[in-house]
């Protein structure tokens, strides 16, 4: 099936799609690239699994001016290191030193961001210990099963919501000290890059809609935001973390956006392609600048064309 060619020039791609050909099948980063520019797309984020070595060869076709690098995905470049990686507890650790590590990596990001032209840095800023881990896969497995208003499901949400606001209480001093320190970095170095605070899409990582609210409104900075990421937050209202209305209250501060379908509990599909979810989300899309399709390696070029050029004309009306 042959889509028309379209350019979708208000929007990014992220390298999420893409990355793993990088790493696997002798992609360079110009492939990388070129692949994403032969969707229809000149605007990229590039997500943390970019290496320096992936990121030196993308830096051609970025100072050409053929792509435009709106943001990056912290940690970046991509580190070895698994105490700071995407899930990691980061700035929510008890240990200073990684606490530190965390910082200093988040900056090094930070400086790459100035260095390509990128306008904002996504972060996940910490997570719970992974113990609780266990509570995320047992109330996703209930969801499917359809037990969601069950009193097992009922019990066992109760019990994480409670474990996780005990451990959350006890982290938001490291968490909104680390965030501190990075602004006062970007200030010191006068850049123009905004932090996107991203919601998350397990019930144990950090933040929920009240907690990047509380982090945002206490540190009152215009260098930091919240990062919406659609269907992470369909997931997490789907399970009864999150509320629809408490997003509203963060819709002033809201500086960029991750848009991919979701359906239930399974998020990144290209738009429209699951279901019509992304429409209760399309007011806020209209009126933030960054808007970034990070979608999985398991959707086909036509679909993403398909579901792309839907959104598109959507956001166009």
């Amino acid at each position: 099936m042959v889509f028309e060619m379209r350019k979708f020039n208000d929007l990014s791609f992220s390298t999420s799609w893409n990355w793993r050909n990088a790493w696997h099948k002798n992609y360079t980063g110009r492939d990388v690239l070129e692949e994403i520019i032969g969707l229809g797309f000149n605007k990229a984020e590039l997500n943390y699994k970019i290496t320096k070595e992936i990121l030196k060869s993308m830096y051609p076709i970025i100072e050409s001016g053929e792509v435009e690098v709106t943001s990056l995905h912290n940690v970046f470049p991509y580190t070895q290191d698994q105490r700071l990686d995407t899930d990691s507890i980061f700035f929510a650790y008890d240990d200073e030193e990684l606490r530190s590590k965390a910082v200093h990596a988040t900056i090094n990001t930070i400086d790459h961001a100035h260095q390509l032209g990128a306008k904002a840095v996504v972060t996940h800023i910490a997570t719970t210990p992974r113990e609780l881990m266990v509570y995320d896969r047992q109330l996703k497995e209930l969801y499917r099963q359809g037990k969601r208003k069950s009193e097992d499901y009922h019990v066992l949400f109760k019990e994480m919501v409670l474990t996780r606001d005990k451990t959350m209480n006890q982290n938001m001093k490291s968490i909104i000290y680390c965030m501190e320190l990075l602004l006062n970095h970007i200030e010191k170095k006068n850049y123009k890059i905004i932090l996107g605070i991203e919601n998350r899409a397990m019930c144990y990582q950090i933040p929920s809609y009240n907690e990047a609210k509380y982090i945002i409104d206490h540190l009152n900075s215009d260098r930091l935001g919240f990062w919406l990421d659609t269907g992470h937050s369909v997931m997490m209202e789907n399970l009864g973390l999150h509320n629809r209305d408490e997003l509203y209250q963060l819709q002033d501060k809201i500086v960029g956006v991750h848009i991919h379908d979701a359906i239930g509990v399974n998020d990144h599909f290209a738009p429209y392609m699951k279901s019509d979810c992304i429409d209760e989300f399309l007011p806020i899309i209209k009126n933030v600048e960054l808007k970034v399709l990070e979608l999985g390696c398991k959707n086909s070029k036509e679909d993403i064309i398909k579901g792309t050029s839907i959104l598109y004309d959507k956001l166009m009306r």
